[in-house]
């Protein structure tokens, strides 16, 4: 399975974009991957001035079943801190094809 996590998210409101640092690749249920071969989802994430993430939740997905995996391996990912409080929308992307 390839996993793209993005180099970046597109900032909401920040004074520059959020950097990833670490990040956890999302456990999703083999089985549905194998069926879906691709799939996306966008998640908003609220992290806090040292870069730890704080709230995330899904705004869309190609498969509701892919986002309690999504959301908990998000959730554990760490960004450069920004100096302040902010938020950021994150692509996921799954290509089994790739």
């Amino acid at each position: 399975m390839l996993f793209r996590s993005p180099a970046e998210a597109a900032p909401v409101r920040t004074p520059g974009p959020l950097r990833l640092v670490e990040s956890v690749d999302p456990e999703f249920p083999s089985s549905l991957i194998q069926r879906l071969r691709r799939a996306s989802l966008q998640v908003q994430v609220a992290v806090d001035a040292d870069g730890r993430v704080t709230e995330a939740k899904v705004l869309s997905s190609t498969n509701g079943r892919l986002d309690a995996a999504a959301l908990e391996a998000v959730r554990r990912w760490r960004f450069a801190p920004p100096g302040a409080p902010t938020q950021g929308v994150i692509d996921l992307r799954v290509d089994l094809d790739a």
